[in-house]
């Protein structure tokens, strides 16, 4: 963590993170009412620090804001989206492609803007319907028209088209197949076999995203995890991202466990070693002394052996 981010003037000035400059977007809410209130019996910059991570020592203690996969999707910032970049602000599609089993039959086809339809078709992801009858005609110029639309081209061309919005539609389609007015073949479609691969593929690069955005500052590490947090449950529909997300999060808790036991660990051969080496110095000692004991022993016999000779 970059502290000199709250260096203002020569002392700490509590302000929220920076907002994500790149990626997904995320931006620190917190309330540092608290915060404020322990800077006032701090005393220089180290102890305002330490202030701060007392003050956000768990996840929980940040209010991020962090765009989900839907806001992310609408918005397409830097082409997001890629080569389907024409589904920005449409994600209602991609929604009828996901609950496709549960709300349409087997045999059912919906119909898009052309230009997304070949868009779609281009990437893979949908399934195009070869033979066109009347009906699908009909069902594509309901679906592109309003009746006012259909109105209005009925007074361009000078024709006459009468009823509720069915009967306008198959009227307007006779002029069309009789070649008095000219209009884009209708392309039916609905999911194909890539859809899934593809939108798991979106997932994952939103992932990504969010990594590339918490690139942009040098977070605090339980502002990160509140954010991984925050993805993880904003998220909970798609399943691929909460799964990484929590991936993530298990991650960051095993390097921590595994710094804090290196910790503990070192501290505890700091503490450890004077001991050994007073132990080393306490046998040195008895050795020293045994020595001495029998140095002594030794000069006394001399002593005693001199003075018996000199008696003779």
């Amino acid at each position: 963590m970059n502290w000199d981010y709250f260096l203002s003037d020569g002392s700490f000035k509590a302000k929220r993170l920076p907002k994500s400059t790149k990626g997904v977007r995320i931006k620190d809410n917190t309330d540092l009412f608290d915060l404020r209130d322990y800077l006032r019996d701090a005393e220089g910059f180290r102890e305002s620090i330490k202030a701060y991570q007392f003050c956000f020592n768990e996840p929980f203690c940040y209010d991020v804001e962090v765009d989900t996969f839907y806001d992310h999707f609408q918005k397409n910032p830097k082409n997001f989206l890629g080569d389907a970049s024409k589904l920005k602000g449409k994600y209602e599609i991609i929604d009828q492609f996901i609950y496709w089993e549960e709300d349409h039959n087997d045999g059912e086809w919906i119909f898009l803007n052309v230009d997304i339809t070949r868009q779609l078709e281009k990437l893979g992801v949908v399934e195009t319907k070869e033979d066109i009858n009347e009906d699908d005609w009909v069902e594509y110029l309901k679906y592109k028209y309003r009746v006012q639309d259909i109105k209005d081209i009925a007074k361009k061309y000078s024709i006459v088209l009468t009823g509720n919005k069915d009967r306008m539609a198959r009227g307007l389609l006779e002029y069309i197949k009789g070649g008095h007015i000219a209009h884009e073949a209708p392309i039916p479609i609905k999911p194909g076999n890539g859809f899934n691969d593809w939108f798991l593929n979106l997932q994952k690069k939103f992932v990504d995203e969010v990594e590339l955005a918490l690139s942009s500052f040098e977070y605090p590490k339980v502002y990160v995890e509140a954010v991984w947090d925050m993805v993880e449950s904003d998220n909970s529909q798609y399943g691929l991202i909460s799964e990484l997300a929590r991936e993530k999060m298990n991650k960051m808790q095993v390097l921590a466990n595994t710094r804090k036991n290196a910790s503990r660990k070192t501290r505890k051969q700091r503490v450890t070693q004077p001991a050994v080496k007073e132990d080393n110095k306490f046998e040195n000692d008895n050795n020293l002394s045994a020595f001495e004991v029998i140095a002594g022993l030794i000069f006394s016999f001399f002593l005693i052996w001199m003075f018996a000779k000199y008696l003779a």
